[in-house]
């Protein structure tokens, strides 16, 4: 039983990941650079340790989807005041933009797409029991998307 529950939670993330570019597609974005500009939004800036930290990717792989971000005027990134080895991540006004428009045009009809069938108490289940596993796993992170999201790190601080 324990095996078909992990292929289920891997077949949901893949669906979702997959229906989530689809959708971001005409924005020219993927879904992990949408983690990152949901991650950013609302601070001033973040370290961008911190940023790997709280999407689980390596530093390798951040900084590739950052170049690109960068290159396209999404986000910017800048040595820390307090460390010049260390980088903060901030968005842009372009960004700033492209979430609206996503919001406003594409997050209610994905968001139903993704709650159908499921009551809110169903989902507010799901999601503890989502979080519980991530625990189990080792990730003691949620700070993505406001659970558990902790101020920006004061060495980003301008």
């Amino acid at each position: 039983m324990t095996r078909a529950a992990i292929f289920a939670l891997k077949r949901a993330d893949l669906a979702t990941r997959s229906a989530m570019d689809d959708a971001l597609a005409g924005y020219g974005l993927t879904s992990a650079q949408l983690d990152i500009l949901l991650y950013l939004e609302g601070r001033e800036a973040s370290a961008q340790r911190e940023l790997q930290a709280a999407l689980g990717v390596t530093s390798a792989t951040l900084t590739r989807i950052l170049d690109g971000m960068v290159a396209r005027g999404l986000v910017e990134r800048r040595s820390s005041p307090a460390d010049a080895r260390a980088k903060c991540v901030s968005v842009t006004e372009a960004a700033c933009e492209i979430l609206e428009r996503l919001q406003e045009q594409e997050e209610g009809a994905f968001l139903a797409r993704f709650a159908a069938g499921f009551s809110a108490e169903e989902l507010q289940i799901l999601t503890g029991w989502l979080h519980r596993l991530a625990a189990n796993m080792g990730d003691t992170s949620q700070a993505i998307f406001g659970y558990g999201a902790r101020a920006p790190e004061e060495e980003c601080a301008r």
